[in-house]
């Protein structure tokens, strides 16, 4: 007998909770087999990174530098590299959680840990997200270190 699945509000939106960051799975997120294409894994970490900073003042302009505290910083981050496993499918109307951790933080560098969790706790997927703190430059973008107000939020 297939388990019965748990209820959710139709208009369940996106959003960062104390249990992590909750979505659900739209048809554009899947495949023709109705399971989950592996791009979005990563983009579901991002996002969750995203709400992340957000939650501790830094947030990104639509030309995509960062804020603190609504006061422009002379630099953002960039991702410098990404990594997924996924450890069990997840399917269309599915309800996922992405719990957020910093896994390494160096003087130009933090990296990300996200973990995609169904509705019944069960890891789906986990990935790394690298992002690198970055300045512009007459000469271009450039790798810096993230000022102290940054790391001391992390």
């Amino acid at each position: 007998m297939a388990k019965k699945k748990e209820t959710v509000p139709a208009n369940m939106p996106d959003w960062p909770s104390a249990t992590g960051y909750r979505l659900r799975i739209h048809w554009d997120d899947t495949d023709t087999t109705r399971r989950v294409y592996l791009g979005k894994y990563i983009k579901w970490i991002d996002d969750a990174c995203t709400e992340f900073l957000r939650e501790r003042g830094m947030v990104f302009d639509p030309d995509g530098w960062l804020s603190l505290d609504g006061k422009a910083l002379s630099g953002s981050f960039v991702v410098g590299e990404y990594s997924c496993r996924i450890e069990h499918n997840s399917f269309f109307d599915d309800i996922l959680t992405v719990k957020i951790s910093v896994q390494e933080l160096r003087p130009k560098v933090i990296v990300f840990r996200g973990d995609i969790l169904d509705d019944a706790g069960r890891l789906v997927a986990r990935g790394t997200i690298t992002y690198i703190y970055i300045q512009k430059r007459k000469d271009g973008l450039k790798a810096i270190e993230m000022p102290a107000e940054i790391t001391g939020r992390l």
